[in-house]
C-alpha cells in the first residue's frame, strides 16, 4: 500500500505553510530588522543591568541597541534562563500528571454511576435428573475414581 506524502509528514507542511508568509514579508521589504529600540528610562536601566540592551552610537536616536557583552548575557542565561526553562519544564510535567490522575479519577467515577451497576446474579432452575456414574482411571496413580458422567441429550425444559 503507497502512501502520499502528505500523510507521512504533516508537520513539515505545517511548518513550510507557517513560514512562507513571513519569508515573504522579510524579501519583500515589509519588515525590517534593526538592533535599535525604544524604551522607557526605568525598563531601559533594566535591560542594561540584564545585559539585554546596551548603549550604542549606532542608534542616534534612542543610544540603545540589542545585546550585550558576551559574559554578561552568558550569565544572565546560567542565572535566569535556565532555571526558568526548568521550572516550567516541571510544571508542564506537573500538569501532565494531574490531567493524568484526574482522567484516571473521573474514569473511576464513570463506572461508578448507579445506571452502570452490574446486574445482580439470578438463580437458574434446573431440573432434577439422574447422573450416570462412571469410573474413570488416572494415570498417575492409577487408581480408580468415580465421577459423575453427565453425557447425553438434553432434557426438555418444563413449559
Amino acid at each position: 500500500m503507497r502512501r502520499s506524502r502528505l500523510d507521512v509528514r504533516p508537520g513539515l507542511v505545517v511548518a513550510v505553510a507557517a513560514l512562507l508568509p513571513a519569508l515573504a514579508a522579510v524579501l519583500s521589504g515589509a519588515v525590517q530588522v534593526t538592533r535599535c529600540v525604544s524604551v522607557p528610562g526605568g525598563v531601559a536601566r533594566i535591560g542594561i543591568d540584564l545585559a539585554l540592551l546596551r548603549h550604542s552610537e549606532e542608534c542616534p536616536t534612542t543610544g540603545l541597541a540589542l545585546g550585550g557583552e558576551s559574559d554578561r548575557v552568558l550569565a544572565v542565561v546560567v542565572l535566569l534562563t535556565a532555571p526558568m526553562l526548568l521550572l516550567h519544564a516541571g510544571v508542564l510535567l506537573g500538569t501532565w500528571g494531574a490531567g493524568a490522575a484526574l482522567r484516571r479519577s473521573l474514569a473511576r467515577l464513570a463506572r461508578l454511576t448507579p445506571w452502570r451497576r452490574v446486574p445482580r446474579p439470578r438463580l437458574l432452575v434446573v431440573p432434577a435428573r439422574r447422573a450416570a456414574v462412571g469410573r474413570l482411571a488416572s494415570f498417575v496413580s492409577r487408581a480408580h475414581v468415580a465421577v459423575p458422567l453427565l453425557r447425553g441429550p438434553p432434557a426438555p425444559l418444563p413449559a
